[in-house]
């Protein structure tokens, strides 16, 4: 969802081809030849190479969020003392300047079009991505609204222009409930970033949720990213067809849809 978002459509056609995209970040991490380390199976891989797989997976999954190479290094590298901060650097640029370049363009994409809303009350700022916010009243409070690509809305209540940043740029901040009480935050690319992409990462699972009742197949629970059905003529082949079915929005961003169902008499994980 985040890559197809930035337009990164060439990982974006890794992942639908089934390549193994955590050791493609890995290969270059290590210096690694790329075709080679992804031709073994998965089940052959030597330890080393599944710690190299391993690291190339953080890469992938917390880079896309702005993360700096400081937390990365606390996160995930921290065992590894000064070597890890140096590991650390590496791949946070790796990352952001080779396997996902278009990504931090998304950050600043977002982040430009929330600001504009901001500092201008009632006007529609667009992102380049699609992604639409403005500024407007709810419950008596300013709230910015964001607005996802099949028009689902996120709110940012108590959303105020605060000062301004280093760069001279307007900062603002909104309430957000952290720790179990409201707390003013002060929002950044990446953050803005992360809420519309899980976002819409839910959308596309309840767009399915909504696809299984159609077809009759009653919903018992869901668990993440997993749907669960209870029905004495369910198969394998159906569940798959459904969930692979993606909404006219997804369609057009180009994002990249893998399932894999199974039939069992319990539930298990």
């Amino acid at each position: 969802m985040l890559l197809a978002l930035a337009g990164q459509h060439d990982k974006c056609a890794m992942i639908a081809s089934g390549v193994d995209v955590y050791r493609d970040m890995a290969a270059r991490i290590y210096g690694l030849d790329p075709d080679a380390f992804l031709a073994i199976d998965k089940k052959e891989l030597t330890t080393e190479q599944t710690e190299q797989r391993r690291v190339g997976k953080n890469g992938v999954l917390s880079c896309g969020y702005q993360i700096s190479a400081e937390t990365f290094w606390r996160r995930y590298c921290r065992h590894l003392g000064e070597e890890g901060k140096e590991l650390a650097v590496k791949i946070v640029g790796i990352y952001r300047q080779q396997w996902a370049p278009k990504v931090p363009a998304l950050w600043r994409d977002l982040e430009k079009a929330a600001r504009s809303a901001m500092v201008r009350p009632g006007k529609i700022s667009v992102a380049n991505c699609g992604i639409t916010y403005w500024l407007t009243t709810r419950a008596g409070l300013p709230c910015l609204i964001c607005e996802l690509l099949n028009c689902k809305l996120l709110h940012y209540f108590n959303a105020r222009v605060a000062a301004r940043d280093a760069w001279g740029r307007s900062k603002w901040t909104y309430w957000g409930y952290r720790n179990g009480q409201w707390r003013e935050v002060e929002p950044y690319g990446g953050q803005l970033t992360e809420n519309v992409v899980s976002a819409m990462s839910r959308e596309l699972l309840v767009d399915r949720m909504f696809g299984f009742e159609e077809a009759g197949y009653p919903i018992v629970f869901t668990v993440h990213d997993e749907v669960v059905i209870e029905h004495p003529a369910i198969t394998k082949l159906v569940m798959e067809e459904i969930m692979a079915l993606r909404p006219p929005w997804a369609e057009r961003s180009g994002v990249p849809v893998a399932v894999e169902a199974w039939v069992g008499k319990r539930y298990r994980k």
